[in-house]
């Protein structure tokens, strides 16, 4: 009996380079199974099912077992097998490449740890992705995407039900996103476009600078749907922080933001974030935002003329459905445009910061506590004292008795 095929990336790198055209065969007819609808595409496209998305690998794993070495697992299922609880202070550490255990195959969950994915496998998964029913999250973990890779797969998550998605320990070079200025920063971005269907994006340990933390964040304005964002370990710094600051003025829908570890100090905050008056820099992009117009000669004017005290007409209604951010108001007598409260953003998480400055965050868990509508806040591995502790403790819980802080 002729041996089996087994995977090899080069070797199934070569098969698809090899094809006269890149594009979705036309004769493929997807059913929304993606595991089946995968391994149709791997038939029209002649490659190898990669190990990790082939149910048919029981021999595989045996003879993998046999060699005494740990095997890469794909899991699909209800997210027993996740590791999104992994402890921060275990991140950083290598970690065995797999496990030797398959936890199943099943439609609503796909992870892939430790196993980089030929660009054959990547079209094909990307092809299934897009009509798959059912299949709700992914998680990518050490698998070496390559920028053009994220860009595959976020056209995929886009067009799919996809809700929850995790690229993490993944970074990528400036040399592989072709040193185009600006490319790094927006590699992420793309996940969150309106369009898409996601509620939870994790990006921990993606060497996501400034800049691109600044990117995310400027994305997060126009959406209506992410609920959890989570970019541990990672570099986004003060202007990163800042600037999730400022879309939580133009965002309603996101409640936890998880920026452990990204070398944050107290300089990042000002104030609560649930604050209403608008900075002026938000101004604009606020009005456009909900559609405000402006009346000629607006209340502020007229107040210093002599006319009515009011406040300025606005061209829309008030905000009414799920993650719909309400319209700025200007009072007539100060001409300062106010904003209701953000009483969706609960939870924040800003442990293990590591600044060449003071960085405990004394000063900003004071501030965030005088926000009203948090929760939970985590500032654990910030070089605290006990007696440090103690004192944080009770000027919080002066000012917020309900706010929970993990320290």
């Amino acid at each position: 009996m002729e041996k089996p095929a087994t995977w090899d990336f080069d070797e199934n790198n070569a098969l698809f380079g090899a094809l006269e055209s890149s594009e979705e065969p036309a004769a493929a007819e997807p059913s929304g199974d993606f595991l089946n609808d995968y391994l149709m595409y791997t038939d029209l496209l002649k490659i190898v099912p990669h190990p990790c998305l082939n149910p048919r690998r029981e021999q595989w794993l045996l003879k993998v077992a046999a060699q005494s070495r740990p095997a890469p697992v794909l899991t699909v299922g209800d997210g027993s097998g996740s590791d999104d609880d992994e402890d921060l202070e275990d991140d950083d550490e290598e970690e065995d490449e797999g496990e030797t255990v398959l936890q199943g195959l099943k439609d609503d969950m796909i992870t892939i740890r430790g196993w980089r994915l030929d660009q054959g496998t990547l079209a094909a998964m990307t092809w299934s992705l897009k009509v798959a029913t059912g299949l709700t999250k992914l998680t990518f973990w050490k698998a070496s995407l390559s920028a053009s890779d994220i860009a595959l797969l976020t056209e995929a998550v886009v067009a799919s039900q996809v809700k929850h998605v995790a690229i993490e320990w993944n970074p990528v070079s400036a040399e592989d996103t072709e040193s185009k200025s600006g490319v790094k920063d927006e590699l992420f971005t793309g996940l969150l476009r309106p369009e898409a269907s996601l509620e939870s994006l994790w990006l921990r340990g993606n060497d996501i600078s400034a800049g691109g933390a600044t990117a995310i964040a400027k994305a997060l304005r126009g959406n209506k749907l992410l609920v959890d964002l989570n970019l541990a370990s990672n570099c986004a710094g003060d202007a990163g922080a800042a600037a999730f600051v400022d879309t939580l003025f133009l965002n309603r829908s996101l409640r936890r933001l998880g920026l452990a570890g990204n070398g944050i100090s107290n300089m990042a905050f000002d104030g609560p974030l649930n604050k209403s008056v608008v900075p002026e820099h938000l101004l604009e992009v606020l009005k456009a935002q909900t559609g405000v117009a402006t009346t000629e000669g607006n209340a502020a004017a007229g107040g210093k003329k002599g006319g009515k005290k009011g406040k300025a007409k606005a061209g829309k209604v008030e905000a009414s459905g799920p993650g719909d951010v309400p319209q700025p108001e200007q009072d007539g007598e100060s001409g300062v445009w106010t904003l209701d409260a953000n009483k969706v953003f609960q939870e924040i998480d800003l442990s293990a910061q590591k600044s060449e400055t003071e960085c405990c965050l004394g000063e900003a868990a004071v501030r965030l506590s005088h926000d009203t509508t948090l929760h939970w806040l985590a500032l654990s591995r910030n070089g605290y004292t006990e007696e440090q502790k103690e004192t944080l403790l009770a000027t919080v819980h002066e000012s917020c008795p309900f706010l929970k802080i993990a320290l």
